[in-house]
């Protein structure tokens, strides 16, 4: 028995990685499956569309829009990458199967086979920019926050076809690019990304620093004015995707709505406002102290990162020398204070796989023996939160 494993440890870590992130998800179907045989779904709806139980929450909507476009001002909220990744996989399995339309069980399963392998591609992109990130770590070491990332605090939602599998591969493999300054190609993906969630401009902020903040901090006025175009170009491909839906909104709906008629009609914060209740301190009442109960364990970490010191020119291979490069740390800031401030807080247990801060940048102290104790209460609680999670998700219980 020991050998086996033995020779699986021995494996250099990127196939290791790949083969830990195919058996984490099907081990994570798996257990839906069982526990849809075992659980009744408190709210039946969901089986009024689908039998499967890949279909919750937010997935009745992206299956919805994704047979049939946006039909209803609520659906604003949704953008659309994930539900034309899936009308398009739906495609292939029609055709595969000789069908007449696209059926529910094609864009189902369509966008759960897209969503797993863009969340085994983002667990190869966070370790392949951990290794850019820290160069002088060596690349086991380098692996640990990808093992981490192994055990997420959302399982469901990187299971069934939901926003954060593509959202994650495509906001980590536009890091990488960034951080090889291929800044070009990042904005490609970050534009994949904000076609995902709407959170995907910010980021702008990774190009718009690696070709305007940093020579300005470096006074290399030459090569700032010839960034300016490109520059320019960047960020219109990274806001595209949010300016486009917006866009269809407006021709969509307006005039007779009341966001129309603002200075800048922009659909998407009034519908999260009127219809999901999202707005500046709304969850910040004494019924949604649970919810931030059940964000705490994804929260507390990601505020202590804010605090942390800034970069060392010199870091050592320790788990000290996790320290987050400052761009990473303005986004995690901003990200996490609207978590925090202007949403509702439990979404922090699925945004947690959207980007490299939590799994590189937290930690309780800066020697081998506090890591350590981070990291297995960390595999500790995701193994039986996910556990529970997983029997939430399948009853149709929240959190979401």
């Amino acid at each position: 028995m020991r050998s086996p494993l033995r020779r699986l440890l021995r494996l250099p870590p990127a196939p290791l990685l790949l083969l830990l992130s195919l058996l984490s998800l099907l081990l994570r179907h798996a257990l839906l499956q069982i526990l849809a045989l075992l659980l009744t779904p408190f709210d039946t709806s969901a089986t009024h569309i689908s039998a499967s139980p890949l279909v919750r929450w937010d997935a009745l909507y992206f299956v919805s829009i994704a047979r049939s476009g946006w039909r209803t001002e609520q659906e604003l909220a949704f953008f659309p990458g994930l539900p034309g990744a899936m009308r398009a996989a739906g495609e292939v399995g029609r055709w595969l199967v000789g069908g007449a339309e696209v059926g529910v069980r094609e864009v189902v399963w369509g966008g759960a086979l897209l969503g797993g392998c863009a969340w085994v591609g983002a667990a190869q992109e966070l370790y392949s920019l951990t290794l850019l990130q820290y160069p002088r770590l060596p690349p086991r070491l380098a692996l640990l926050p990808s093992l981490l990332y192994l055990l997420p605090p959302s399982p469901a939602s990187l299971t069934a076809p939901y926003t954060e599998p593509l959202y994650a591969f495509s906001a980590l493999l536009g890091m990488r690019l960034a951080a090889q300054r291929r800044f070009v190609r990042a904005s490609i993906a970050f534009a994949a990304a904000s076609a995902c969630r709407a959170q995907g401009v910010l980021l702008a902020g990774l190009v718009g620093w690696g070709m305007g903040v940093e020579p300005l901090l470096r006074r290399r006025w030459m090569a700032l004015l010839r960034n300016v175009p490109v520059l320019g170009l960047c960020l219109g491909v990274i806001v595209a995707p949010f300016v486009a839906t917006q866009y269809y909104a407006y021709v969509r709906h307006c005039p007779g709505r009341p966001w129309c008629d603002a200075r800048i009609p922009i659909a998407y914060s009034f519908v999260q406002s009127h219809y999901w209740d999202v707005g500046l301190l709304r969850y910040w009442t004494p019924a949604q102290l649970p919810n931030f109960l059940l964000a705490a364990p994804v929260l507390f970490p990601s505020l202590l990162a804010i605090a942390q010191p800034l970069p060392s020119s010199n870091p050592t291979p320790t788990p000290s020398a996790f320290l987050i490069p400052l761009p990473h740390l303005i986004l995690h800031t901003a990200t996490t204070l609207l978590l925090l401030l202007a949403s509702h807080v439990q979404i922090a247990l699925r945004f947690a796989s959207g980007g490299p801060v939590l799994w590189c940048g937290k930690r309780t102290g800066r020697s081998k023996r506090r890591w350590g104790r981070w990291g297995t209460w960390w595999i500790g609680w995701s193994v039986v939160w996910g556990a529970v999670s997983l029997g939430l998700w399948v009853a149709f219980l929240p959190p979401a």
